[in-house]
């Protein structure tokens, strides 16, 4: 590892065989409830101060600090951009999660360096180093984990400016990784960060990591974490992954990706007798249309029937909205200021407050103070 400067926090390295060895009393008593104790079955994320009389006025004191911090979630986003984390091969990994570890400490977070030394992507010239920093509240409450990968797909051909300068013109920062997901971390790191700063109280704890690999099947970034015990359903309640989605829209779960190799097969024959052949392009692209009209269609029903079919998931309570609130509207913050030259996807201002969650085919909308329902087109289903 490089040479870490120290901060308010503390950090340490984990290597790829595991995390220290801990009981699960230890454990208990890291996330705050005592060994024996029953935890609560509803976790509430927002402890207000005595000052602030009600929730709604927490979550404006916390999108006022958002506001305030525009021009130094835009610095804090081109100081990642102009750190080229390029995947393939896995260039720059260990400055960058260096840099995020150093920003995280001087937080006050206890950072801890997790290196995937076992995955074969792994090598001395290219280390698959992750960083996390977690931050402790007032009393024990849940474990809340934003997360983001920093590597980013090479730049291609064709810009008019250098990709990882990360240059800010008309109210954009133009840089391979700013949409995906560079900002996306820095607004994670500024959700927390406002919320500190309007001196909201939090019971639990906050982490925020920073991953590799993920535009290669992210196997040595969280999907390592998960396989050490890291991040689990055991120590982690609940996980915000602030990807590039529009600024006012939450998906809940992740539809996944199957990875897969077909190969047909043809036979050679002269170019004078074709007919004695068998084309293995021709095969390939049957496969293709079955595919796109067998396939993709029955996907796409399957998940509309899911969403259809899931009962309604309860009204968010006003006192867990504090996080996503603060993420979503430090993620439209800095979008204003900030998408790539190359990104294909169009973002809309944010200009309201207020944050949306699709629950089983209806959607949570937090505007004035409360939660309102309503219902959700059929294209927010995912496949």
């Amino acid at each position: 590892m490089p040479d870490l400067q120290p901060g308010h926090g503390r950090q340490r390295g984990v290597a790829a065989g595991g995390l220290p060895e801990r009981g699960r009393g230890a454990d208990e008593r890291e996330r705050g409830h005592p060994r024996g104790s029953k935890r609560p079955s509803h976790w509430s994320i927002l402890e207000r101060p005595a000052r602030m009389p009600s929730s709604s006025h927490a979550i404006d004191h916390v999108l006022a600090q958002v506001e305030a911090a525009a021009d130094e979630i835009v610095r804090f986003t081109q100081d990642l951009v102009r750190i080229p984390t390029i995947n393939p091969p896995g260039d720059e990994y260990e400055a960058c999660a260096a840099f995020i570890g150093n920003d995280l400490s001087r937080r006050g977070y206890d950072v801890e360096y997790i290196v995937a030394q076992d995955r074969p992507e792994h090598t001395l010239r290219h280390p698959r180093v992750n960083v996390i920093g977690s931050r402790r509240g007032s009393s024990g409450g849940p474990v809340v984990h934003l997360n983001g990968h920093f590597d980013v797909v090479p730049a291609g051909s064709g810009w008019t400016v250098d990709p990882f300068a990360a240059i800010v013109r008309d109210g954009r920062i133009f840089g391979r990784g700013v949409c995906d997901m560079k900002a996306g971390i820095a607004a994670a790191v500024f959700a927390a960060e406002a919320i500190a700063r309007a001196g909201v109280t939090l019971p639990g704890v906050i982490e925020i990591s920073g991953t590799v690999d993920e535009e290669s099947g992210g196997f040595a970034g969280v999907a390592h974490l998960a396989r050490v015990g890291r991040i689990s359903s055991a120590r982690t309640d609940f996980v915000i992954i602030p990807e590039p989605l529009n600024v006012d829209r939450v998906c809940i779960g992740h539809r996944g990706v199957y990875w897969s190799e077909l190969t047909t097969f043809g036979r050679i024959a002269h170019g004078s007798m074709p007919f004695l052949g068998v084309s293995a392009i021709d095969a390939m692209a049957a496969v293709l249309a079955a595919i796109r009209g067998e396939l993709q269609p029955r996907l796409a029903d399957a998940g509309h029937r899911r969403c259809r079919s899931s009962r309604t998931a309860p009204a968010p309570p006003r006192s867990t909205s504090t996080a996503s609130t603060a993420a979503s509207r430090s993620t439209a913050s800095r979008r204003r200021a900030s998408r790539t030259a190359a990104a294909p996807c169009s973002i809309a201002a944010f200009s309201s407050r207020r944050a949306s969650s699709p629950c089983a085919g209806r959607w949570w909308t937090w505007s004035h103070g409360r939660w309102h329902r309503r219902r959700a087109s059929s294209s927010s289903c995912a496949i």
